[in-house]
């Protein structure tokens, strides 16, 4: 990326910074890294028009939008979606996983798990502690008020899911739901 934008520098010292050139590259990058503030979802038509036919758009800010409402919905508890996310993995069905295991499950890696697994720990929702199967390993559960958390943010999690497809009947809503999960294990592990 570097070398790109300092290719674009150059031309564009030089005047050569046309359409189709470098520095027009390095503009729709930055255009399309900034979609936040250059490209936002308006209500006005003539400019939302061109870019509501676009999948990225739509997944993007579709994103986004029920990102805030999760973020929103949750916030009572002092959890995160993502955290969420770990909570209801370590709760699941009752097995007992190593933070090795539960990023491998969540899709996030290692370093990752173990910041997530800090700061729930931090929160007095989850502890490592030595398997109760086997000693020599270490295993996250979940603390008493883990418990409670994940039952009641999951409620709410649920709540604003059904909040944010309830434009849609319920048959449009499974629908959406299924064909996301088809195309995330189509492409999962690209």
């Amino acid at each position: 990326m570097g070398r790109v934008k300092e290719v674009g520098a150059r031309r564009a010292k030089k005047g050569r910074g046309g359409r189709g050139s470098a520095q027009s590259l390095i503009i729709s990058i930055a255009d399309y890294q900034n979609q936040d503030t250059l490209c936002g979802m308006t209500d006005d038509p003539f400019f939302a028009a061109p870019l509501t036919h676009r999948l990225g758009y739509l997944v993007k800010h579709a994103f986004h939008q029920l990102s805030g409402m999760l973020a929103e919905a949750l916030e009572p508890y002092g959890v995160n979606p993502r955290e969420v996310g770990v909570l209801s993995v370590i709760a699941a069905d009752g097995e007992e996983r190593s933070q090795h295991e539960l990023a491998q499950l969540v899709g996030v890696d290692r370093t990752t798990m173990v910041a997530l697994i800090d700061a729930l720990e931090g929160k007095g929702l989850v502890e490592r502690r030595r398997s109760a199967v086997d000693r020599r390993r270490n295993v996250v559960a979940l603390t008493p008020a883990g418990v409670a958390c994940q039952r009641d943010a999951d409620r709410a999690r649920i709540e604003a899911e059904r909040a944010y497809l309830a434009p849609l009947d319920e048959q449009s809503a499974a629908a959406l739901t299924e064909t996301l999960r088809t195309l995330y294990l189509a492409h999962a592990g690209r």
